[in-house]
């Protein structure tokens, strides 16, 4: 079920890419042309196959990610200056 889950996910997510979604804050001058304007952001994909991008503000949460039984996957902090260029980080980092 869960190997379905994720099937699902990485069809869904080629899909956003495929209508220009696609991410470039992987890019050194996208990434920290501007410091400030940045915000951290981790995220988890639920053994449901749903993916969840939270604000990063203690390293805890993303350890009890880590041994939840629900939590497919983590995906570790990161830069970006909003939740969609988060969304776009994470999707990359699940399709590979």
């Amino acid at each position: 079920m869960i190997e379905l889950n994720l099937k699902l996910l990485k069809e869904v997510i080629k899909i956003k890419i495929e209508i220009g979604l696609e991410d470039n804050i992987n890019k050194p001058s996208n990434l920290f042309r501007d410091k400030a304007l940045l915000m951290q952001y981790w995220g988890y994909v639920h053994i449901n196959g749903n993916l969840i991008i939270k604000r990063y503000f203690d390293q805890r949460d993303v350890e009890d990610a880590k041994v939840s039984e629900f939590v497919y996957k983590v995906i570790p902090p990161f830069y970006a200056r909003s939740k969609e260029e988060a969304e776009k980080h994470c999707i990359n980092l699940v399709l590979k």
